[in-house]
């Protein structure tokens, strides 16, 4: 297990590095970024080869914090975060330009040799990350034990949580559903598995090609860290089994780097069929 570095809180907001300067400087360079490119829908911005900055009124600064932790803990490459700050309700991420392109930019150019040299490396960093041990008083949550962000999980809030056990997320994930001899065989079924407890794992959330970089045959970094936290140890799994329809493709290799929870799956699956985008339909 690792030994594990605390969360470096700069101050009350959870800023990092963030003189007053250097919050107006990176405004600055965003808005000039902004008004230079046509694409003003992008969150992230590309200020140089070394430097981007990542904007917007949806993200949370635990997401900043969450790179720090795993760059201070682990050898996973991941984006070094130099300024994080929140103003009027906009939250700024000023963190390290990685190297390479997404893995969905090339894959299909790629030799199986490439693609398992890649899938080997990934597996290699997915266990290192699950060594992490959690603290004594883990709840399901944020890396600072806020709410987690999350678009698996039905209903109309974007954020959830945190929640005190994997048991009281599983009663939120089935909205206090129990069981009866009258519901629907599918949703009993969902309430066995949800009984089952979990180890409580720190988890990225989203592992899809459109979040792994790489240069040749070597992995540069794993981005996009908004929904990690520490969840069920499943999580890791069946999240990225649940891949955007842009993405459907990256299912087939989720087995070779994420050990594979045939039951965790199926449970999610369940829940998935019973849940719509607005929140539960059968339960």
């Amino acid at each position: 297990m690792f030994s594990v570095h605390k969360p470096r809180v700069v101050n009350d907001n959870l800023a990092i590095n963030a003189t007053l300067l250097r919050q107006l400087y990176f405004r600055l360079l965003f808005r000039i970024s902004v008004k230079m490119r046509k694409d003003r829908d992008f969150s992230v911005r590309y200020i140089s080869h070394k430097l981007c900055i990542k904007c917007g009124d949806r993200l949370d600064l635990s997401e900043a914090h969450a790179m720090e932790f795993i760059r201070r803990n682990t050898s996973i490459p991941v984006p070094k975060v130099y300024c994080a700050f929140k103003r009027r309700g906009i939250t700024y991420i000023v963190m390290e330009r990685l190297a390479g392109k997404k893995l969905t930019c090339d894959w299909y150019i790629r030799t199986p040799e490439s693609r398992a040299i890649i899938l080997s490396q990934l597996k290699r960093m997915i266990e290192e990350l699950q060594q992490i041990t959690p603290p004594s008083n883990c709840r399901i949550s944020n890396l600072l034990g806020g709410p987690i962000f999350n678009g698996s999980i039905a209903g109309l809030a974007e954020s959830h949580g945190p929640f005190s056990s994997v048991k009281e997320f599983h009663h939120y994930l089935h909205q206090g559903a129990v069981y009866h001899t009258e519901n629907h065989s599918m949703v009993n079924e969902l309430l066995e598995l949800h009984e089952h407890d979990w180890p409580i794992k720190f988890t990225h959330g989203d592992l899809s090609s459109l979040n792994i970089l790489a240069q040749g045959d070597t992995v540069t970094g794993i981005v996009d860290w908004e929904t990690a936290g520490w969840y069920p140890s499943y999580w890791e799994y069946t999240s990225a089994c649940y891949v955007n329809p842009w993405n459907l493709w990256w299912r087939d290799y989720i087995d070779a780097f994420i050990e594979p929870i045939p039951d965790a799956l199926h449970m999610e699956t369940l829940r998935s069929g019973l849940c719509g985008p607005l929140g539960c339909v059968l339960l």
